[in-house]
């Protein structure tokens, strides 16, 4: 079952999730079944609505260690559900800016814009790693 725990895509042209819905979390516990997550890096600059823009290009998706729920009980809902949000964003964030598509980097304490390196560039700097 793949389920998405934003609710929602996001469309924010810098690398950071909305904020996650429980459901999957409880749905896993009840399971007792682990939460494998998958990362998608920041496609802004492929795909943005507000721009009414979408280009060719390379967006990396990275499947992460799954996360263990064997012995969790709903009381733990909350914990799992900002620990498992908090490995995806901060992979987002090292995948973004890891593959040069973004116009954005991070620096630990903050986002700084940045040049991009045009489409063509970027694709091919993807499909160097």
């Amino acid at each position: 079952m793949y389920i998405f725990p934003e609710g929602t895509r996001s469309y924010s042209p810098t690398p950071d999730l909305l904020p996650f819905k429980k459901g999957a979390f409880h749905l896993a516990i009840q399971a007792q079944v682990p939460i494998v997550p998958i990362i998608a890096a920041n496609y802004a600059h492929i795909l943005s609505v507000k721009q009414r823009r979408f280009e060719a290009g390379v967006i990396p998706v990275k499947v992460l260690t799954p996360i263990e729920t064997k012995g969790l009980k709903a009381e733990d809902v909350d914990d799992l559900t900002r620990r498992t949000r908090e490995v995806m964003l901060e992979e987002l964030r090292t995948l973004s800016a890891s593959t040069g598509t973004e116009r954005w980097e991070w620096n630990g304490s903050g986002l700084k814009v940045k040049e991009n390196g045009g489409v063509k560039e970027n694709a091919r700097r993807a499909r160097e790693l």
